[in-house]
């Protein structure tokens, strides 16, 4: 936008013990010389905790080098929530035989549902990251993201594409215990129907 850059970024947080996932929001406008972060709380949850950003910026970091922290943190987070992810599908395919397939059918539901909602906030994300280490995103006054920074930006991508690949591996999980379960329900539904 001309001498400044405006940026919000979306990190969703798995919540295992309550089975759901809630979005935090971050909203970045940047200029040559400042920063302005704007944390928004959800409400079933926590806001993003900077903290670790603020800590890693030493006084007298470029505006750009701290865009790259913050953003280096959200593609963290989706790192996190896809080990997340991947832990609560292993609960449910060892746990098919044990609960109800009420439970079994739900479970799966909100985690695919769960995964849809990821991949949209995902993609842009990683777009937006993507613009940035092409050099498509500059102020008309100056230089926001030196070449060094730019290489920084390359390494969050990196991390967004591990993300990308490892829902696509959690979606493919998801479809092996939805089959096992379909065909346990038909096993299942054979054996009743020999009784009769």
């Amino acid at each position: 936008h001309g001498d400044y850059v405006f940026g919000s970024l979306l990190v969703p947080v798995a919540v295992p013990e309550e089975d759901r996932v809630y979005y935090q929001e971050v909203v970045m406008l940047l200029s040559e010389q400042h920063v302005l972060t704007v944390r928004k709380t959800p409400t079933t949850g926590a806001p993003l905790d900077v903290s670790g950003v603020q800590e890693t910026c030493r006084h007298g970091e470029s505006a750009g080098m701290i865009a790259y922290h913050l953003v280096d943190q959200v593609a963290e987070g989706y790192l996190d929530l896809v080990d997340d992810l991947h832990a609560e599908i292993d609960e449910l395919e060892d746990n098919v035989e044990e609960w109800s397939n009420d439970k079994v059918r739900v479970r799966l539901s909100d985690l695919r549902h769960d995964l849809l909602h990821i991949r949209r906030t995902l993609a842009p994300t990683r777009d937006a990251v993507r613009r940035v280490m092409d050099d498509r995103v500059e102020l008309d006054s100056g230089e926001l993201f030196p070449r060094p920074v730019e290489v920084h930006f390359g390494d969050a991508y990196d991390k967004l594409l591990r993300a990308t690949e490892g829902l696509e591996t959690a979606r493919d999980l998801i479809a092996g215990v939805r089959d096992y379960h379909q065909s346990k329900v038909a096993n299942d539904q054979n054996e009743v129907m020999k009784r009769l």
